[in-house]
C-alpha cells in the first residue's frame, strides 16, 4: 500500500504489475488472515472493484480504473461477509474511510486554492489510508 500511495501521488498511476499480484497474494493468504476466508476476501474484492468500475463508467474520468483495481486489493485484504453470524464489512468501511479522507483533503485543497475544480487529486493514497485504518482496527479488536 505504501508503494501504491507514493507512486499514485507522484505519477497519477496505480500499476497493474503491483495490484494484480497483490490481489493474488491477498487471496492466497486469506485462510491464515484473522477474520478472513477465501470467500470473504474474494467477495470483498469483487464488491469494491465492481462499485469502483461502475463509478468509472458513470463518471468518466472521475475515478480511474487503477482505483477500481486497487478496490479489488482493498476488498481482498479486508473482506466482506453478509452472514448474520459473522457480519464483516471491513472492505466497505475501508472504502468509506478512504472516500471521507479524500473528500476532506480535496475540500481543503479547494478552499486553500492549492487546487482548482478541474485539477486532479490522486485518490489512491486516501484509499490506502482507509485500509490502514481498518487493518489497525482489525488488530486491536
Amino acid at each position: 500500500f505504501v508503494h501504491i500511495a507514493s507512486f499514485d501521488l507522484k505519477h497519477r498511476l496505480i500499476l497493474n504489475v503491483i495490484t494484480y499480484p497483490s490481489v493474488v497474494v491477498a487471496l492466497a493468504l486469506s485462510p491464515v488472515s484473522p477474520g478472513l476466508t477465501p470467500g470473504t476476501a474474494a467477495l470483498g474484492g469483487a464488491l469494491i472493484a465492481g462499485v469502483f468500475f461502475l463509478l468509472s463508467l458513470i463518471f468518466r474520468g472521475g475515478i480511474g480504473l487503477g482505483d477500481a483495481k486497487l478496490g479489488a486489493l482493498i476488498g481482498a485484504v479486508t473482506g466482506v461477509s453478509f452472514d448474520v453470524a459473522t457480519l464483516n464489512l471491513n472492505a466497505v468501511n475501508a472504502t468509506i474511510y478512504g472516500v471521507l479522507l479524500g473528500g476532506a483533503a480535496g475540500l481543503l485543497l479547494l478552499v486553500t486554492r492549492i487546487r482548482g475544480m478541474k485539477d486532479w487529486i490522486p485518490y489512491g493514497p486516501f484509499l490506502c489510508a482507509g485500509v490502514v485504518i481498518v487493518l489497525y482496527q482489525m488488530q486491536t479488536t
